[in-house]
């Protein structure tokens, strides 16, 4: 049984939200609202960030999606999201990448 839900889980999640969604775009507070509702989220997730006060530790993963994008595994470095002003967009390389696991 997971203990945690990865920043990598919440970053693919964001990708699949984001391409539902008619602008392909949404806030961070958009996003955390919307996220419960399309992933199973771990008792731990809900635990406090010990460095964000006032986040969980699952909303502090969502927003490190931005802050480690330059990280391997970074799908803003892969090209499937981008940051807007306090939030992500699904790029046109992102809904391919999405697409090509549904042949």
């Amino acid at each position: 049984m997971k203990t945690v839900t990865t920043e990598r889980e919440l970053a693919q999640t964001t990708l699949r939200i984001l391409d539902e969604l008619p602008h392909g775009a949404a806030t961070y507070r958009e996003l955390i609202d919307v996220i419960p509702n399309q992933i199973r989220l771990t008792t731990r997730d809900y635990e406090p960030s010990q460095t964000r006060p006032m986040e969980l530790m699952w909303e502090q993963r969502v927003r490190n999606i931005n802050c480690h994008r330059n990280g391997p595994s970074s799908l803003i470095r892969k090209g499937f999201l981008k940051s807007i002003p306090d939030g992500l967009a699904i790029t046109d390389r992102g809904r391919d990448h999405l697409r090509s696991y549904l042949i």
